[in-house]
């Protein structure tokens, strides 16, 4: 056991999810500007006003450039099954497709709404995608839906898009010999209705009308983003102790009937983070605040964060692993997500709210060596199994059996001779429901050049790649190699 977890490293790579809970503020609480108690947030809890404004209209900072991003939608190259009928199209490869509303990574309650869509070529394969048929009435017939088109205003400003700009900058860092700059279509916007009440018994009904901005953009035959962008959002300022900033509540990175849902976006300032959400607890000024807002996102209430905290550490079990410790990740509880950046530290150790969480990344370095986990399965049970607690720390000390395990090829599939078969394995942990992600060698890294949002370089570290061997029922070798984990 021990001999397998000295050879485990990982790159300290974050993968950062986001989503939270928030709770409504009854309409005849809402006072601007005051401290009264708002609902879950606490006595010191204060409301401040926001406005609405367009996005589309507005210079935007680069670091709130993700407004204009919106909700990806999910495409494919073949139609939909559950699709009854689709418009006659001319294009030789349409672009299909479908996109869930009301949704996000924190589980609901709620079911989501899904609309599907298909992007055609209105004078032939290759003349250029123009046509956006939406199924608006949610009846799985695109036949009886208008096509929407390009959208002259918006797409003949000057330049390109700031997400188009943003994108083609990594592209060309990944792979620039295999893919060219990119196209971008801004189609007409769309009205939607959806359902903003939360089900169950006394729950309050209604609906909400949403504006949105279909936008289409290909960077080769291959790979192809849709997007819808909400027309409108919210904006104001907000004032911590001597600081006052700037805060934008907006339906991106997820696209909700409600404002006040922890999916909405909510973004402070100007420090750049790749998910902003709601429902995220935020460190300003050296003390965790957590925030929530009215339905129709008209109020922002701000509260600091006032319970207790437990502490996340490594243990003494990681052996040979000198000054072992989490280097960041992100926790999301039932009612809370937490960058374990934010929180507040005691040596090695983390102090973290209390709470039963699940990973979304929780990263280890140490000396030598690193790795990252992240749950397995986030519908378990016991997906919550991170319990944080004031009286007792949180220890993870290597002392869980570990488990190889087969993503490909699936359990007894059927293969006959020349086929090719694609092997891939993971490491879990099963008795903590966490897989492990990569595997680096820490003693041996590479800068890169590439510099984060924050100032400091990323830096790439050789991969400690197991060598495996693939036989046959003889027991004859038939492949070997080394297979990176992650």
């Amino acid at each position: 056991m021990k001999k397998i977890w000295k050879r485990i490293g990982l790159t300290s790579l974050t993968l950062l999810l986001v989503l939270a809970f928030v709770l409504d503020a009854s309409a005849h609480q809402r006072r601007r500007g005051t401290g009264r108690q708002r609902q879950g947030l606490g006595p010191n809890a204060q409301t401040f006003e926001l406005e609405e404004f367009s996005p589309q209209e507005e210079q935007l900072t680069r670091q709130l450039s993700a407004l204009r991003y919106g909700q990806y939608a999910d495409t494919i190259d073949e139609p939909d099954p559950q699709v009854k009928a689709y418009p006659k199209l001319k294009s030789e490869k349409p672009v299909y497709g479908f996109i869930t509303l009301d949704q996000g990574l924190f589980s609901s309650t709620r079911p989501g709404a899904t609309f599907c869509f298909v992007v055609d070529e209105s004078e032939g394969t290759g003349k250029g995608y123009d046509r956006f048929y939406f199924d608006l009435n949610n009846d799985f017939d695109l036949s009886n839906d208008q096509p929407l088109k390009p959208a002259p205003s918006l797409n003949t400003k000057q330049g390109r898009s700031v997400v188009a700009s943003l994108v083609q900058n990594v592209v060309e860092i990944v792979r620039p010999q295999n893919i060219r700059r990119p196209s971008e279509v801004t189609f007409e916007a769309l009205t939607l209705t959806l359902s903003s009440g939360r089900g169950g018994r006394g729950s309050r009904g209604g609906t909400a009308e949403i504006k949105l901005i279909p936008k289409f953009t290909r960077y080769n035959d291959r790979i192809v983003n849709v997007s819808f962008v909400p027309d409108t959002a919210r904006h104001g300022k907000i004032k911590i102790g001597d600081k006052e900033l700037d805060v934008v509540l907006a339906r991106s990175p997820y696209i909700t009937s409600r404002l006040n849902s922890p999916n909405t976006g909510l973004y402070i300032g100007t420090d750049y983070e790749i998910y902003s959400v709601l429902g995220k607890m935020r460190n300003i000024d050296g003390k965790l605040y957590r925030f929530s807002a009215s339905r129709d996102g008209g109020q922002l209430m701000v509260a600091p964060y006032e319970g207790e905290y437990g502490l996340l550490q490594v243990g003494s079990g990681a052996g040979e692993l000198k000054d072992a410790k989490f280097d960041g990740g992100i926790l999301i509880s039932r009612r809370n997500l937490i960058d374990l950046d934010d929180c507040p530290t005691d040596g090695n150790k983390i102090k973290v709210p209390v709470g039963d969480y699940r990973p979304m990344s929780l990263d280890m370095v140490s000396e030598k060596l690193g790795t990252s986990f992240y749950q397995e399965d986030t519908d378990a049970e016991d997906s919550f199994n991170l319990q944080i607690t004031a009286d007792r720390p949180f220890i993870f000390d290597f002392s869980h059996s570990l488990k190889v395990v087969f993503d490909s090829p699936e359990e007894m599939a059927p293969l006959k001779p020349g086929d090719q078969l694609r092997v891939s394995a993971m490491m879990h942990v099963p008795d903590l429901n966490f897989k492990m992600m990569g595997l680096d060698d820490r003693t041996k890294q590479t800068k890169t050049g590439v510099v984060r949002p924050d100032g400091t370089e990323y830096i790439r570290y050789a991969s400690l790649d197991p060598d495996v061997k693939i036989t046959n029922a003889s027991g004859k070798v038939v492949a070997e190699g080394k297979m990176p984990f992650g």
